[in-house]
């Protein structure tokens, strides 16, 4: 995962909340010390035209984590909304901390929102990172009932965490390639083979990481106990990792439920396998196999294409007939592991009409 520098937005706007207008409103455009305020509740602040560029986000990027950052202070307030701006519109989860913040300039503190694998509850393509409209909402309100106190915003500033999928589109190249379609150069250009592409990708990888013990996706983690006390049986609940798919190893006893773990150990290591998304850490078994699927994924809208996979696929290729006649089953086998794919044609593409030579 890579990460851009910090940006300042260019352009703050304030928005109608049923709020108070802030005063000074260019200061949180700059690092000078000085403060845009307001009393609280407060109307919005729109910041966009953040000033990222295609030199900042390559192309074939996928956008995992967006984190601002703005310095605050006032007694008795807190954030109201922090939530991303797309086409001059709210969007995704709201990340607006509940904890008040420090009361004088002296203790004026960073407030962080968002960050590494937290795209604020959205999607956010490189292309979109681009516009002038991209940015965040940000408003105030008072910590607790009375309201009338003022707050104050310093410098604003975000960066955006992405990963190159430069290695990712030239996986699906091999794909397109061998169905005889012209390649890609993104996944998000709007072409039906993009869209394709884009539909099963990432599906097919964490599919195939499931499948077997692939080497370079098994993860050693020691969790984090819960903020929450279970209501079942068990002691203890730990938050498992964002990327977790499936355990491995584990030596008590446990249950899995939702995004935690559940067990009575009062410490929680395990082994498991990882959503890997990094391509250089593929071994070239798992790129050669996640290539054929993705080649079986995009050939549907032609059978002579699929003729045509099912002939190069392999020489230990074969067919089952299915009792629907509907269904055939593809058998790949590779040095590694066999791996059964079926496959679905339309009503009128019967078994006795399949020829293979």
């Amino acid at each position: 995962m890579a990460v851009t520098s910090y940006k300042f937005p260019q352009t703050v706007a304030q928005e109608d909340n049923s709020g108070y207008v802030w005063t000074g409103m260019d200061n949180i455009k700059l690092e000078n010390g000085l403060y845009t305020f307001a009393t609280v509740p407060s109307d919005y602040l729109q910041c966009t035209k953040f000033g990222f560029l295609v030199g900042d986000i390559p192309d074939a990027s996928i956008i995992t984590g967006i984190e601002t950052s703005i310095l605050c202070y006032g007694d008795g307030v807190c954030d109201e909304t922090v939530c991303v701006c797309k086409n001059g519109t709210r969007i995704g989860t709201n990340l607006a901390h509940s904890s008040e913040f420090e009361d004088t300039e002296a203790k004026v503190e960073e407030r962080i929102h968002g960050g590494p694998g937290n795209v604020y509850g959205t999607r956010i393509s490189s292309a979109e990172a681009l516009l002038d409209d991209f940015g965040i909402y940000f408003s105030v309100q008072s910590h607790n009932a009375d309201g009338g106190s003022k707050a104050y915003a310093g410098t604003l500033k975000m960066r955006l965490y992405y990963t190159d999928q430069t290695g990712e589109i030239n996986i699906a190249n091999m794909a397109l390639s061998r169905v005889g379609e012209n390649t890609i150069t993104t996944f998000s250009d709007g072409t039906p083979r993009s869209n394709v592409a884009n539909l099963w990708f990432d599906q097919t990888r964490r599919t195939l990481l499931t499948s077997h013990r692939w080497m370079f996706a098994r993860v050693i983690s020691e969790l984090d106990q819960a903020d929450f006390t279970p209501i079942s049986t068990w002691e203890y609940a730990y938050k498992l990792p964002s990327n977790f798919l499936r355990m491995e190893q584990y030596d008590y006893n446990y249950e899995i439920a939702g995004e935690y773990l559940f067990c009575n150990e009062d410490e929680c290591k395990i082994l498991y396998i990882g959503d890997i998304t990094d391509v250089n850490m593929y071994s070239s078994n798992f790129i050669n196999i996640r290539a054929f699927r993705c080649q079986l994924r995009t050939s549907f809208g032609s059978i002579p294409r699929a003729l045509f996979i099912f002939r190069s696929a392999s020489s230990k290729s074969s067919f089952k007939n299915c009792s629907n006649a509907r269904w055939y089953q593809l058998r790949y086998s590779s040095s590694l592991s066999s791996i059964a794919i079926s496959i679905s044609f339309n009503a009128w593409f019967r078994c006795p009409s399949l020829r293979l030579q």
